[in-house]
């Protein structure tokens, strides 16, 4: 199958790679890019435990002057990827890895104590669930740290309009409400309205589904669980 790859460009590539591992052929157009922000003072000394739910979160740290004093805190994080890259970059007290942000909210809530004190809380400009809120309501003071933010591209790649227009490409893999309702909206601007009806649309969750526009169910296809790895199975089991 043709795919269109919409991650932001350092991860479409490691995503488009696994897809042409599985037999698939891949344009990649990224739809947000990442913009890493000046580095907060994140008073590490007042840190119990660190939360992240992104592996920009985790290259954020990458030349900041608090990360040694962070790898030594324990470690809350959300899917295996941004918990592999936080191993790597040296935390070395992960705690617990959970689906999404909303599953690791009673993780936490769970293994730590309002008493242990303050969390840190990593994070882009734009997050799906209040992970702050509902920590706090749970009497857990919370800091959250804006290391990045993710903004939209202005336009699709040469490759991926003439993929669109001439109809090679076949579905078009979607990861977040925002990068669908950004590709919802170039299609529109470039009038591609035959192709919006022929594209198979792989979403990682229903609310990322909700973006599109006059989209039929029929052509949408959702993962299991809202991770990589599923997502992946959901194209195979389509290709099949």
């Amino acid at each position: 199958m043709h795919l269109l790859v919409t991650r932001p460009e350092r991860d479409a590539r490691e995503f488009a790679g696994r897809l042409e591992g599985e037999g698939h052929h891949c344009t990649i157009s990224p739809l947000l890019k990442i913009a890493f922000k000046e580095p907060p003072d994140l008073e590490t000394d007042k840190i119990h435990a660190v939360v992240i739910t992104s592996r920009n979160a985790v290259r954020a740290l990458e030349n900041h002057p608090d990360a040694a004093a962070l790898y030594q805190k324990p470690l809350f994080a959300v899917g295996s990827a941004t918990t592999d890259a936080a191993r790597h970059a040296g935390f070395e007290k992960i705690m617990a890895s959970a689906r999404d942000a909303k599953s690791l909210a009673p993780t936490i809530i769970e293994q730590c104590s309002p008493s242990d004190g303050p969390l840190l809380y990593l994070t882009g400009a734009h997050v799906a669930f209040d992970m702050q809120g509902n920590l706090a309501n749970e009497g857990f003071e919370v800091t959250r740290a804006l290391l990045y933010e993710t903004r939209p591209c202005d336009d699709l790649t040469e490759a991926a309009k003439t993929g669109l227009t001439s109809g090679d490409i076949d579905a078009v893999i979607l990861l977040s409400p925002r990068t669908a309702a950004v590709f919802s909206s170039l299609l529109t601007k470039h009038d591609l309205t035959r192709a919006r009806q022929k594209l198979i649309y792989f979403c990682l969750s229903e609310n990322t589904a909700k973006r599109l526009n006059d989209v039929p169910d029929r052509y949408v296809r959702l993962a299991k669980v809202p991770n990589i790895s599923a997502m992946i199975e959901a194209i195979n089991e389509y290709k099949s």
